[in-house]
């Protein structure tokens, strides 16, 4: 009896999931958006392979090592990636924002982090493609970035979970992705929908609750470390510990959910991030 109640309620949590899913695709998704993205795709040139590289500080130790410099693979990057010595070297094909604090500054910290990273993309020498979310078309930021090198395209990042038919379907149409609860999600996602068959995955360390602590003020405070900063930064957040850790189980459940759709599409991920906290993919020492 406790075991059908059970199913019972995963049932009724999975059908709710799903209709929230629903009813977000018709009211944020924007299907003119998923069309272009699709005619985007149908007149790309692409390689088979790719490499996403997270901005995690496991990277360093690669980039110095000069192992990812290839012309066998497309490079996906992220947020802040401009400010690493190797952007130059790797030009990376594809670029992705996603994070509030880029598109709405509300900080002098902030926008000083926005105008450094407005600079290195009018800096770009090489065509690159900007993805951003559909929703943040309209950012004052965007309109800063006047590289004709680079083209923005917008896409639908609206959270669709639930029924893995119904999520996939929404996927696979580019109506909506997994929760985008750190840009990496973002990119890890658009390869998979950009065709790519193998995509290997560096600099997806995950791994900031090793430095998570509450001080004597009851104040959360977590440990930021970057491939362009290794050095640790203790930041305090205002927002209390199980806020944090539901976005953390956010984003950890967004790479379960990758790695489902990419088995249903036949497009194999394997995580190369040397200490990487994400157990969703295959381990791959790739060199």
């Amino acid at each position: 009896m406790k075991k059908i109640a059970i199913s019972i309620y995963v049932f009724v949590v999975d059908f709710f999931e799903t209709i929230v899913s629903l009813l977000s695709v018709i009211l944020f998704s924007s299907p003119m958006t998923a069309i272009k993205f699709k005619n985007y795709k149908l007149n790309l040139l692409q390689k088979e392979e790719c490499i996403v590289l997270g901005n995690g500080p496991s990277l360093k130790n690669m980039l110095d090592s000069n192992l990812l410099v290839t012309e066998k693979r497309d490079f996906f990057a992220v947020n802040l990636f401009c400010k690493s010595e190797y952007f130059d070297l790797l030009k990376p094909k594809y670029y992705f924002l996603a994070d509030t604090v880029i598109f709405d500054p509300l900080t002098e910290n902030h926008m000083s982090l926005v105008n450094g990273l407005v600079f290195a993309l009018n800096q770009v020498s090489w065509e690159m493609i900007l993805f951003i979310p559909n929703s943040k078309r309209k950012s004052q930021t965007l309109k800063k970035i006047t590289n004709k090198n680079i083209k923005t395209v917008p896409v639908n990042t609206t959270p669709v979970s639930g029924s893995k038919f119904v999520s996939h379907y929404f996927y696979k149409r580019d109506l909506g992705m997994p929760r985008v609860q750190t840009v990496v999600n973002f990119a890890i996602f658009s390869a998979i929908n950009l065709g790519y068959s193998k995509i290997y995955l560096f600099g997806l360390d995950h791994s900031w609750t090793k430095d998570l602590f509450v001080n004597d003020q009851n104040e959360v405070c977590y440990g930021d470390r970057h491939v362009y900063n290794t050095e640790l930064t203790v930041i305090k957040l205002e927002k209390p510990i199980h806020d944090l850790l539901l976005s953390f189980s956010n984003m950890f459940k967004s790479h379960i959910q990758l790695r489902e759709y990419a088995d249903k599409v036949n497009c194999t991920l394997y995580n190369c991030t040397q200490g990487s906290f994400i157990d969703a993919y295959d381990r791959l020492k790739l060199y």
